[in-house]
């Protein structure tokens, strides 16, 4: 009996040792795997540590990429800036380049006319004192070309019968004179200067000549040239050379200015050789067979001038001042 309760003791014990001992070995194993957590912990951090080494090293990358990508913008941006500035400076320049000119148009005509129609050729003094018994009787026109350029100077004139159209115009003095007693026939013609020259008050027209003075001049008839005037419009034109001019004053016109350069030359005189200066007068014959004392009123002449720049084409009829056929 004894024996058996020892036995339960040692056995109790046994039990005992070996639950202290059962105890005792969780001991040993919690050791170890706390020993192996804190290995793994150490290598977590040191992973941990790794990526965030690597993650700065990525950000200090990223920094650095971005810096370059800066800088080569701005590189870029400064190329293009120079490519600009060489594009400006290989654009054209526009230069407005003015072209100083002048063109003064002064062409003098007289400003009154006194002609006549004299059938029975009674003796009829002109103004400047000459008795004709013409029966065409007429002062002469001047005209004058005072201009900057050459001038072709047409005058028209406009011939009316107050008589209710009982005088006839005719073409040329053979038919005027062979007219019969019936037909008031008027051979009525201006007639241009020849080229001997015209005087006004016994002098070569200059550039003071007035417009007043060009209504008696002094001229030769070139006869063979006479134009034939009828009822209606008739024409005769002439050339005129330009006068001459220069700046007078010691007038300037600074370079890249708006100036008018048309109030800058002064005339100094006319073309050489009287070529600025022509003149005119009417003539013609009347039927001396007709009855003339029946016709009571006269003859209305009209005259109108026109000029324009010459083209250089225009002709000088031979033995005329300056009559060009048109």
């Amino acid at each position: 009996m004894a024996l058996k309760q020892r036995s339960i003791r040692s056995m109790i014990s046994m039990i005992l040792s070996a639950a202290v001992l059962g105890m005792a070995m969780p001991v040993g194993v919690q050791g170890a795997e706390t020993k192996e957590t804190a290995e793994e912990a150490v290598v977590e951090d040191e992973k941990n540590l790794e990526e965030e080494k690597d993650s700065a090293a990525g950000k200090d990358t990223d920094k650095e990429a971005e810096k370059q990508a800066d800088e080569e913008e701005k590189e870029d941006s400064a190329k293009s800036d120079e490519v600009n500035t060489d594009a400006e400076d290989d654009a054209a320049v526009t230069v407005p380049v003015p072209i100083y000119n002048y063109d003064i148009a002064n062409v003098v005509l007289p400003t009154s006319y006194s002609v006549a129609l004299n059938p029975y050729e009674l003796p009829v003094k002109t103004k400047n004192g000459t008795v004709s018994s013409a029966q065409v009787v007429s002062q002469n026109y001047g005209i004058v070309n005072k201009s900057t350029r050459d001038k072709v100077v047409t005058a028209t004139f406009t011939i009316e019968d107050e008589n209710a159209g009982k005088i006839v115009f005719v073409e040329s003095k053979e038919e005027a004179l062979n007219a019969d007693k019936d037909t008031y026939a008027v051979y009525l013609s201006v007639v241009p200067a020849d080229d001997t020259g015209v005087k006004v008050d016994g002098e070569d027209a200059d550039e003071d000549t007035s417009s007043e003075a060009l209504s008696d001049v002094a001229m030769n008839k070139a006869e063979d040239h006479a134009v034939a005037l009828s009822e209606g419009e008739s024409q005769i034109s002439f050339l005129l050379s330009r006068a001459v001019y220069e700046f007078g004053d010691s007038a300037e016109i600074i370079l890249d200015s708006k100036e008018d350069a048309d109030q800058m030359p002064k005339l100094a005189g006319l073309a050489e050789n009287s070529g600025g200066v022509t003149a005119f007068t009417f003539d013609g014959v009347m039927n001396p067979k007709a009855d003339w004392a029946k016709i009571t009123k006269g003859v209305r002449i009209s005259v109108m001038y026109d000029y324009g720049n010459a083209t250089g084409d225009e002709k000088i009829v031979d033995g005329t001042s300056a009559m060009i056929v048109k």
